[in-house]
């Protein structure tokens, strides 16, 4: 995020967010600084499958003006999170706890593609940071950035290879690279043109004909983050 990567909110503000939110309110936050990596369609998904799974409170804060999320909510139809905007004004601490108050059970992140105080925040205020990566090196080179900050912050991250080629070398080698810098999530989500349509009409790929393996996939994502914020409540 820059070699002097808390510039933007000192380490007390950040360490604050952590005690007071990360542990008390489960939060997602996805992270990747660069465009296009497929954070909006990650949180659309996520978000549907946990009203779809019962959660009865799930809410998406958009933090990226003109998001394809926003794009996304306001063609949904049924089965959707209340979805909050933040630009950076006022404190990130001072939504969550609004939301903490009224009995949220779920927080989805959605970030901007830039290094900013408002990323920092996401991060610090989040139980898993989820750290989606397409198969190109720009995209491992922001990963890394990202993990670096997570890493000091002490926050566990789920990485997920998204976009992804059937077996190709670069799909293959960014798998590999993504280990070595913490958890894989346990399928990669594969490139399809359905996705883009999906998020242009207001749905997931459950809900899209002829899609079930990109359903499946986004499923399996998804089980693994219940689980693992399930075994951080225990």
């Amino acid at each position: 995020m820059s070699d002097d990567k808390f510039s933007w909110l000192g380490e007390d503000e950040l360490r604050e967010l952590i005690e007071k939110y990360g542990r008390t309110m489960p939060v997602i936050s996805v992270v990747n600084t660069e465009p296009g990596s497929g954070k909006s369609t990650l949180i659309a998904h996520m978000a549907a499958a946990a009203l779809a799974g019962g959660t009865e409170s799930v809410v998406a804060i958009d933090m990226a003006a003109r998001s394809s999320l926003a794009h996304w909510w306001n063609r949904r139809r049924g089965g959707k999170p209340a979805l909050s905007s933040y630009t950076g004004a006022g404190k990130l601490s001072a939504i969550l706890g609004r939301l903490r108050d009224m009995g949220v059970k779920l927080c989805l992140i959605d970030t901007p593609s830039v290094a900013n105080d408002m990323v920092e925040q996401a991060i610090a205020a989040a139980s898993i940071v989820v750290i989606p990566c397409r198969p190109r090196r720009k995209d491992l080179d922001a990963v890394r950035e990202v993990a670096v900050v997570a890493h000091y912050l002490e926050k566990k991250c789920i990485f997920v290879v998204n976009s992804a080629l059937p077996k190709t070398r670069m799909t293959e080698a960014i798998a590999v690279e993504l280990s070595k810098l913490g958890t894989l999530a346990p399928t990669p989500i594969h490139r399809r043109p359905a996705f883009a349509k999906a998020m242009e009409e207001g749905r997931v790929m459950a809900e899209v004909e002829d899609e079930a393996r990109a359903a499946k996939e986004i499923a399996t994502v998804w089980e693994y983050l219940q689980e693992r914020l399930e075994r951080m409540r225990s």
